[in-house]
């Protein structure tokens, strides 16, 4: 969109100015631009072309053609007082009342006022308010304008059609006549049909007339309409239709004749279910419409039902269009058979709301439970024992059998329909189906481990143990061990060429009882025994004998080691030889290591001698330690095991090797761990060890006194000791460095224990606590009248210190600065205490009746010497005092 070149010339026809314009412009930019170039405002400028004024918000592209590119326009400047009041009145409406009459009858000015503020109608001129262009401006933002609209103007038809479509209300002002033209009530009525009220007569019984105010109010403007106009509407299908469009109410206004029409019943149910009350009884009973009103709200089909009758093959061909109707029926409805499945065929959830009686029909939990299992949950507990229904229930869900009545978890071929589905689910079936071997054999063959299900009495069965071990032998993992020390059954397996070696293992391993029943070649084999042996030793005495009917096995050093390994008991049956066996003692000892003991004495002394050895018996029992070289003492990882048990080992220790053991770091701790005591036998060099010392203080703050005086003092100057002692016990303060007397939290804990830990702090620390006012509030809480009398006196004002206080010693209240003694909590707490600490109380509260009466109670009248003078004079504070 190109740019606009525009010359501005003045009435004269000379040119003023050039503007270069965009076509988006509006004229107010025109003007703004010819403005700035000769300075004539924007109010007073009129632009012209061929003699027509430009308005000023119109865009330029709408009054100038593409193809014009260069434009003239005129400009005539508007008189100095009209563009003045212009300007005035485009930045404020309201200014117009303050106008000359002559300039409140200038229609540009007035104009310009209306369309700032519409309220300035009110003070244009008569004239003006006469004018159908002015007041319909003002009118736009706001219809109240026309209140101030000449008279005359409700008789100008075009001034009437513009009002109405801003208030149509607004023709009860009209004219006679007007309120007669149909187009003009038609205007008012789409506005408001209220308006209706206002029409003609004629135009209130004309039926185009209300069938627009139908249509803008429903059935409600009718009331408006002439009394034979109404009454001929109610069998107009035409009108009621629009309007219970509307609102569904009106169809109780329609006629009898029409109340059977089944589109106006099924507008008016869409909407609520309510209206089948006002429509005729075969409206009532049209299957579409009773399905609407369901469909709106079920609760219409309850109402129909009870209402008037319906047809049964009714009720079932809605039922079969739409199953929620199904949960409003009447109760002998829910228990309709055919009914309920086909309500049921469509959602398995209608099943809920059957009666008890159809829960336990087995045809209608068949076309439930098709659709979902789980639907079984809902019917009768009697259905769990009803096979079809179990049957399409477990096709489904194969654990669903855990359910199933116990006649039918007994029954091999329905869980065999489980297996066929899941194999697990034979672990829901009764014993006897997982005896059968038929019935496991189905598991089976989807995976051995099934036969974690079976029942004992058929891992036991002879036959079916050879035909499971002939199709999988990893059944020897599963199958009873007592069926592996029969004879029979081992001589048959291990006859049988397809079996192999392996199988021979497998039955040691499975239960080496099995090697007992082998023969000979099996009971020799080295490999073989080995492997019942690791199962349990005894197998040795199963092993075939020497001629001479010794064991030869008990020589061989490899399965020696293996039967000790399964029980070090078997060290009693081993050649005497292996004693000397250091790997083969430690294989016993490391499950008993009292096993060393059983050596013979040549044998001991040298086994006592091995380190590996000694560490075993050690770890099992320090006193181990006695039975040792004196050499072994050197071995400070053996004896620290022995220490960790019991430190008092260290006695045993021979003197020369002690000491070297109370200087080894980890021994002494262990043993100060122990027993704080254990700190008077450790190394002088350790006893610097601040880790050694938290040991021993954690248990007594005076294993502190065991240090020599210089380590001893060095540890009082470590916080963290310093602060273990003084939680203990508040009289280790007075041990502590000096900067640990000073510090407030390691002398609070000191006092929260005992107060008089203060006596121990050098004189100007004690002054420096007692005017703290923690530390006071402390010594306070546990002796209030010595704790006052040493505090320092600038915390007398303090009220949570004073009020313990003087709890305890009603008397202190004394010490109270000025202040206090004016608060009621803290004089009465002291009164109550002691009745005399009246005496010490503000003259306020010393002429307080209540605590007058307090004091005298708790003193037996002598307080009363202390009382105001007024108090002194009450008759009965005098009579409770005695005073005669």
């Amino acid at each position: 969109m190109g740019l606009l070149k525009i010359k501005v010339n003045n009435q004269k026809d000379k040119l003023l100015c050039a503007v270069l314009a965009d076509r988006v412009w509006r004229t107010v930019d025109v003007k703004e631009g010819v403005e700035s170039q000769t300075g004539i405002t924007v109010v007073e400028q009129r632009l012209f072309v061929g003699g027509e004024e430009l308005p000023n918000r119109e865009r330029l592209c709408s009054l100038f053609p593409e193809t014009q590119d260069d434009i003239c326009l005129t400009l005539v400047r508007r008189p100095q007082e009209q563009a003045k009041w212009m300007a005035q009145v485009l930045e404020f409406g309201l200014r117009l009342r303050e106008a000359p009459q002559h300039v409140q009858d200038d229609r540009d000015v007035v104009m310009a006022a209306v369309g700032r503020n519409w309220k300035a109608i009110e003070y244009a001129s008569a004239a003006l308010r006469a004018d159908r262009e002015v007041v319909l401006l003002a009118a736009k933002p706001d219809s109240r304008a026309l209140e101030f609209a000449a008279e005359s103007l409700w008789a100008d038809r075009l001034f009437v059609l513009n009002a109405v479509q801003y208030d149509g209300k607004l023709l009860k002002r009209v004219s006679e006549a007007l309120a007669g033209d149909p187009e003009v009530v038609r205007a008012a009525i789409q506005t408001d049909w209220h308006a209706l009220e206002f029409a003609s007569r004629e135009l209130r019984g004309d039926r185009e007339t209300l069938l627009e105010a139908v249509r803008q109010g429903g059935w409600e403007p009718m009331r408006y309409a002439t009394h034979d106009a109404r009454e001929a509407m109610r069998a107009d299908v035409e009108l009621v239709m629009v309007a219970v469009q509307k609102d569904w109410r009106a169809l109780r206004e329609c006629a009898k004749e029409i109340a059977d029409n089944r589109d106006l019943a099924l507008v008016a149910v869409r909407q609520d279910w309510r209206a089948l009350a006002y429509m005729g009884l075969g409206a009532k009973t049209d299957h579409e419409v009773l399905l609407a009103a369901a469909s709106q709200d079920m609760c219409a089909l309850t109402l129909a039902l009870t209402e008037f009758p319906v047809e049964k093959d009714v009720i079932l061909a809605m039922v079969k269009r739409n199953w929620h109707i199904f949960a409003y029926l009447p109760p002998h409805y829910l228990a309709d058979q055919e009914i309920a499945v086909a309500a049921v065929e469509q959602d398995w959830q209608a099943w809920r709301y059957t009666p008890d009686r159809c829960r336990a029909d087995p045809n209608v939990a068949l076309v439930a439970v098709r659709q979902y299992p789980d639907a079984l949950e809902i019917g009768h507990e009697s259905l769990r024992g009803n096979r079809d229904v179990m049957l399409a229930v477990i096709v489904q869900d194969p654990h669903k059998l855990a359910i199933a009545s116990k006649d039918l978890r007994s029954d091999c071929s329905l869980v065999q329909a489980a297996i066929e589905k899941d194999w697990t689910a034979l672990r829901h079936a009764n014993e006897d189906v997982r005896s059968d071997r038929a019935t496991v054999w189905e598991a089976f063959r989807h995976d051995v481990s099934a036969l974690d299900l079976a029942s004992d009495s058929l891992l036991n069965d002879f036959d079916a143990m050879l035909e499971f071990m002939k199709h999988n032998k990893a059944t020897m993992d599963y199958m009873g061990k007592e069926l592996l020390e029969n004879e029979r059954f081992v001589q048959t397996m291990l006859e049988d060429p397809k079996m192999g070696r392996e199988v021979v293992f497998a039955m040691v391993r499975k239960n080496w009882r099995s090697f007992m029943t082998f023969p000979d070649k099996y009971r020799c084999d080295r490999e073989v025994l080995m492997a019942a042996v690791k199962q349990d030793w005894h197998a040795m005495n199963y092993a075939l004998k020497d001629d001479d009917g010794s064991n030869p096995w008990w020589s061989d050093r490899d399965v020696v080691l293996v039967a000790i390994r399964q029980d070090w008991s078997a060290l009693k049956e081993m050649d005497k030889q292996f004693w000397g066996d250091v790997d083969v003692v430690r294989a016993a000892m490391l499950q008993h290591a009292p096993a060393i003991d059983l050596a013979p004495a040549r044998e001991a002394r040298e086994l006592w001698q091995d380190r590996d050895l000694v560490m075993i018996a050690v770890k099992h029992d320090c006193q181990a330690l006695n039975k040792v070289r004196p050499t072994m003492w050197t071995e400070t990882d053996i004896v620290l095991e022995a220490v960790k048990q019991d430190w008092t080992i260290l006695e045993k220790a021979p003197s020369k090797t002690a000491k070297m053991l109370w200087s080894d770091y980890d021994i002494a701790i262990n043993a100060v761990r122990q027993c704080w005591e254990a700190l008077s036998k450790v190394g002088k060099e350790l006893l610097s060890d601040k880790a050694i010392i938290l040991e021993a203080i954690k248990q007594d703050w005076k294993a502190m006194d065991i240090l020599p005086p210089k380590t001893a003092k060095a540890h009082w100057e470590d916080r963290d000791i310093v602060e273990i002692c003084v939680a203990q016990d508040w009289r280790a303060l007075k041990n502590a460095a000096q900067e640990f007397k000073e510090d407030k939290r390691i002398a609070m804990m000191a006092v929260k224990q005992s107060y008089l830990a203060l006596r121990d702090l050098p004189q100007e620390e004690q002054t420096r606590c007692w005017g703290d006012p923690d530390i006071v509030l402390e010594a306070v809480l546990q002796d209030g009248p010595a704790a006052i009398k040493k505090a320092d006196k600038s915390l007398m004002g303090i009220k949570h210190i004073l009020l313990p206080a003087v709890k305890q010693q009603g008397a202190l209240l004394q010490f109270a600065d000025e202040q206090l003694l004016g608060d009621r909590e803290l004089v009465e707490a002291a009164v109550a205490q002691d009745g005399m600490a009246i005496q010490f109380a503000s003259g306020e509260l010393r002429a307080d009746h209540a605590l007058a009466e307090i004091a005298i109670k708790n003193t037996e009248g002598k307080a009363f010497d202390f009382l105001a003078e007024e108090l002194q004079k009450d008759g009965d504070l005098v009579e409770m005092a005695g005073i005669e």
